[in-house]
């Protein structure tokens, strides 16, 4: 699946706005969900599905938080609700258009290994707050928890990576 700019969401028609929104966030929801299924059809099939409820939900949206935070919200619900269902052996998987150089590979298999030595939740907001550049407020909207707790879990995480990283 193409997720660019210029890819638009199925029923689009109907709402004009969830059309520009799917521009405008497809790409990072896709990064979201393959951060967490680590299987890019999987991570495109929850890109379709989070942009389905989003069109469902979009009269519930009350504006209270940002779009983003909202659509990262329902992604961060299903993906919760996907692993509930469902539990997989997780592959490594590395999609790039071109193959980098050795000390590169191994540099990029070395943090994603580093990564998965962080609890859940700390994966979570390294994600939200490093990959996807949410800021403290946002990100504890999207994973319901306070901003202490996103501190917290921010601290704790780069902690571990630095330690892991020695």
């Amino acid at each position: 699946m193409n997720h660019n700019r210029n890819t638009p969401p199925l029923n689009a028609e109907v709402n004009p706005k969830v059309e520009l929104l799917y521009r405008q966030y497809a790409s990072d929801v896709y990064g979201l969900a393959l951060s967490s299924m680590r299987n890019p059809t999987d991570a495109e099939d929850a890109v379709q599905e989070v942009f389905l409820r989003v069109l469902k939900n979009w009269s519930h949206f009350r504006g209270e938080a940002h779009v983003k935070t909202w659509i990262f919200q329902i992604a961060r619900n299903y993906l919760i609700d996907v692993s509930k269902r469902k539990t997989r052996t997780r592959r490594l998987a590395l999609e790039m258009s071109r193959q980098p150089a050795f000390d590169q590979l191994e540099s990029i298999i070395e943090v994603k290994d580093m990564l998965n030595d962080l609890s859940q939740n700390q994966r979570e907001v390294i994600n939200l707050r490093i990959v996807h550049d949410l800021s403290v407020a946002d990100t504890a909207h999207v994973m319901q928890c306070s901003e202490g707790k996103v501190r917290t879990d921010t601290h704790r995480a780069l902690k571990t990576l630095r330690g892991i990283a020695r």
